[in-house]
């Protein structure tokens, strides 16, 4: 038996008439009458009474047609849900984050924005720096990432920038720069830094080991913390500066603008950008939703 049948079943049994129910079905009359006689055959009972000018359902034919308009009516839900998740309109979506792009409003309200679209897609978070969730997309374990430019891994991963956000300094309360509307970078020459271990955040760390070449010294790293740690005691209670993103939740220490002779150095900027697998479900429609464009496919060898 095939879905076929059941369509032809349904519409002579709604119809009670195959001269109808061909023109309904666009078949000839002959064709649907041996096929009805076919599906009788095969399930070993007489389904229609042939009553003259009309058709009449048996006890049989009364529960095949329940039947057949639910099984029908599945066929057709399968058909547009597997179609959905085609689109990645339909299924799950991993997203990662680092740490600081979790308290960008951007972030967050993205995120909200496409479960609010796709209601269908159950979306799981995942927190981790950027060269784990660079791994995690290429394994297939994450969908879309908020990371820092560039990749860890840019032969591989696509990876668009979303904007420009300006890097900031946090400086311990009362230290003498604390009133600053913008610290100059070459200001902090004689201060202790405490940094993100290059392990987590590679692009980071050069960036502000770089910026602070630029602006004529090397930067005294007295310790490396994970993002978020941020104590008193940190640097032995001295005075200390980790350059950080713009954040928009409550935060207890004073964060000020960096300045360099060129104002571009990468210490005094960053770009969160947005990577996501052009081959993964959800991940494409929230790629798109973001930037405007689905990801660049890869290679199945590449991923």
């Amino acid at each position: 038996m095939e879905l076929r049948h059941l369509r032809y079943f349904v519409a002579v049994a709604e119809e009670r008439h195959f001269g109808r129910a061909a023109e309904r079905l666009r078949i000839s009359q002959p064709p649907l009458s041996q096929q009805i006689q076919s599906l009788e055959r095969e399930l070993g009972t007489q389904l229609f009474h042939r009553i003259p000018r009309r058709l009449e359902l048996t006890n049989a034919g009364e529960v095949l047609l329940e039947e057949a308009r639910w099984i029908l009516a599945r066929a057709e839900q399968a058909i547009r849900n597997v179609e959905r998740a085609g689109r990645g309109e339909l299924g799950k979506l991993c997203i990662g984050f680092t740490f600081a792009a979790s308290f960008n409003a951007f972030v967050p309200a993205t995120i909200r924005s496409f479960q609010e679209t796709y209601s269908g897609v159950s979306v799981t978070l995942r927190e981790a720096d950027s060269t784990a969730l660079c791994r995690a997309l290429l394994e297939g374990d994450a969908d879309a990432a908020f990371i820092r430019l560039p990749s860890s891994d840019p032969e591989r991963i696509q990876l668009d920038a979303l904007f420009d956000e300006d890097m900031l300094v946090a400086l311990p309360t009362g230290h003498p720069l604390e009133k600053s509307t913008v610290v100059p970078l070459a200001a902090l020459s004689d201060q202790p830094f405490i940094l993100y271990p290059r392990r987590l955040a590679a692009t980071v760390y050069d960036d502000i080991i770089a910026g602070c070449r630029e602006a004529g010294f090397t930067p005294i790293v007295v310790q490396e913390a994970p993002p978020g740690v941020l104590d008193d005691k940190s640097g032995g209670g001295g005075n200390w500066g980790l350059p950080c993103p713009r954040l928009d939740a409550a935060d207890p220490y004073p964060r000020r603008d960096l300045s360099s002779p060129a104002r571009k150095s990468p210490a005094c900027a960053a770009e969160p950008g947005l990577s996501a697998r052009g081959d993964r479900g959800a991940g494409a429609p929230f790629h798109r939703a973001r930037t405007g464009r689905r990801p660049a496919r890869r290679d199945r060898s590449a991923n």
